[in-house]
């Protein structure tokens, strides 16, 4: 009897706790899609690095671009000046004009170091570039060079080398017998 008389309060209770858990929902459900947005774009953006790598005795210095979308506008802040056999770092091409477009995976590679170089210093970049949307990215590298001024030539990006050499200490072992 007493269900039957309040029917009209029950009911209004239940559509207000409807109404409540709707409106849950709703706010979750904003949540997270701001949250599936936000990975989105943190997976699907540029990534531009920096990095240095020996080959045949000869530093080069790397900008590659790791990331899911080409970076555009990347800029470069270089903190010293390198052994190269130019007048300053600051001439060089990629230095000096930064990079316009990057696809992903894409690389540019310039010398950096000559073989004989005796001192290498600590070298501290500021990458700066854009991506589709002009959101701007700023990565900061920095590396202590003196842990590669004695480069090993049996190492295995030098292989064709230390192949040639054996080649060679072959064919004099041929002409000179020992």
């Amino acid at each position: 009897m007493w269900l039957n008389a309040n029917a009209g309060a029950v009911m209004a209770i239940l559509t207000f706790c409807y109404v409540i858990c709707s409106l849950a929902l709703v706010l979750s459900g904003r949540a997270a899609n701001k949250t599936s947005l936000e990975l989105h774009k943190a997976i699907y953006r540029p990534v531009v690095v920096c990095d240095f790598f020996n080959q045949h005795a000869v530093m080069y210095f790397r900008i590659k671009n790791i990331g899911m979308r080409a970076a555009n506008d990347i800029k470069l802040k270089v903190n010293e000046t390198p052994p190269v056999r130019m007048s300053m770092w600051s001439e060089n091409s990629v230095v000096a004009n930064g990079v316009s477009f990057l696809t992903p995976g894409s690389e540019i590679v310039t010398v950096y170091a000559l073989p004989g170089v005796k001192d290498l210093p600590e070298v501290q970049f500021v990458i700066s570039y854009l991506d589709e949307g002009k959101t701007v990215f700023e990565e900061t590298c920095k590396f202590d060079l003196r842990a590669w001024l004695h480069d090993d030539l049996g190492r295995e990006n030098n292989d064709p080398l230390v192949r040639k050499l054996d080649q060679i200490a072959k064919a004099l072992s041929k002409i000179v017998p020992q």
